[in-house]
């Protein structure tokens, strides 16, 4: 239990708040004066004209989504089993008993096709493994370069678009 405090301190207690606002507000504008000579102000250089970057065409850009995406023929399940059939586990990772998921990212075109095939995010090992860890992340960038058919394109609208996509391929034993 709190002790009960006199009106007589406890107004002591009230008298720090106004006080400290006060001092700080002081101390906040008080001004700087400078005794000495100002330094000479420093002139900029003269300007250098970067030319702006070139605007995008609307047919250039590449989207991460639109109303209807891109879709595989037969589905996603038809694609996994088409990865899956398509695509051997590297000797040196089954040597290695290296397994994991590698993130791989393309662009479906405007005429289904597919472009642009880059690692998103591959499986890293160092030192012996590390070859293991390339093999199956070239493999995973192969399978999906080669992936049989066309795609159904994304389309905004009833205009088709070039639309980025990220796919799992998945290494196990």
């Amino acid at each position: 239990m709190l002790p009960y405090l006199s009106l007589s301190r406890r107004w002591k207690q009230w008298l720090v708040l106004p006080a400290g606002a006060l001092l700080l507000t002081v101390v906040a504008c008080e001004k700087t004066s400078y005794t000495g000579a100002l330094p000479e102000p420093k002139v900029p250089a003269a300007p250098t004209t970067v030319a702006a970057p070139a605007p995008v065409a609307e047919q250039d850009k590449i989207y991460a989504y639109v109303e209807h995406m891109p879709e595989y023929p037969g589905g996603m399940p038809k694609l996994f089993e088409d990865i899956k059939a398509n695509s051997r586990y590297p000797d040196a990772a089954l040597e290695a008993g290296l397994e994991g998921r590698v993130f791989v990212g393309f662009v479906v075109e405007r005429d289904g096709s597919v472009s642009g095939v880059r690692l998103q995010h591959g499986i890293q090992e160092t030192g012996t493994q590390a070859a293991a860890a390339k093999s199956l992340n070239d493999e995973a960038l192969r399978v999906v370069s080669n992936l049989p058919g066309h795609w159904t394109p994304g389309k905004q609208g009833d205009k088709a678009m070039r639309v980025s996509f990220v796919l799992p391929v998945q290494f196990a034993k």
